[in-house]
């Protein structure tokens, strides 16, 4: 293959199979995440049962925890705040095909590996145009920042982890006795509800590359890497329905 002036990286996907997923106003929040929080096995099939055999040996034990940064703003304002707890969720993204795989958000903007919608059809996430109803009681009516997280190159037998932190955003109205200035539509952070939660993973269908070098990595002893190159704006996304909550806090979802 001839590699200049640029080299394209192809996966080998069905279209037919995928989804996509826009990037419009939609809830976030980046204390919820780190995006950065990530490992992987790569000991991946794609055989069928290979998602119960390898949570059957995890901890099926649940850890919840407090929503970050959550506090209590007084009875009159105490519904914009959710003091509930959640549990964290981790998810092994399992490259059950043949060819390398190239990781990146499910939608345009939001800097991490896993969108998740609920059955009311709020969502982690979220939007980059309105801001949390948490942060609006303090004054702050900041958006989040549209960023891509680093693109992963993810070897065919191989899991790469990422990890939610267990809620959603739903967009409810905040008075200007509440929030002042912010007042208008924010997000609460909320536990998904129903039985079922959707979720969408994302790959690069095109990586454009201006070296080969750019393109490749040397990939880690659990079978990915980080790639210089770019994401591309041409993306694919999966939708994978997931019972909820599910028998143990990691689910396996293979990305072919």
């Amino acid at each position: 293959m001839s590699m200049n002036p640029t080299t394209r990286i192809i996966t080998s996907l069905s279209a037919a199979a995928w989804l996509g997923l826009g990037c419009g106003g939609e809830p976030v929040n980046l204390d919820a995440v780190d995006p950065t929080s990530t490992s992987s096995t790569g000991s991946g099939s794609s055989e069928e049962g290979t998602s119960e055999s390898t949570q059957q040996e995890q901890s099926c034990e649940w850890v919840t925890r407090p929503l970050p940064g959550v506090f209590d703003p007084g009875p009159e304002c105490r519904h914009l705040v959710n003091l509930e707890e959640v549990a964290p969720i981790t998810f092994r993204l399992v490259n059950n095909g043949g060819s390398p795989l190239y990781l990146t958000t499910p939608s345009l903007c939001d800097p991490y590996y896993v969108a998740v919608r609920d059955i009311d059809g709020s969502w982690f996430p979220g939007s980059d145009t309105v801001p949390l109803c948490a942060a609006s009681v303090q004054g702050d009516c900041s958006t989040l920042l549209c960023s891509t997280p680093p693109t992963i190159r993810l070897e065919p037998g191989s899991m790469f982890e990422t990890q939610w932190a267990g809620f959603v955003l739903e967009v409810i109205e905040a008075s200007d006795a509440c929030v002042g200035p912010c007042a208008g539509p924010c997000e609460r952070r909320v536990p998904p509800r129903g039985s079922t939660v959707e979720i969408r993973t994302g790959l690069i269908d095109e990586a454009e590359c201006e070296a080969e070098t750019e393109c490749e990595c040397e990939p880690n002893a659990d079978g990915w890497c980080e790639i210089p190159a770019p994401a591309s704006t041409v993306r694919i996304t999966k939708r994978h329905d997931v019972e909820w909550p599910p028998a143990c806090p990691v689910v396996e979802l293979p990305l072919l």
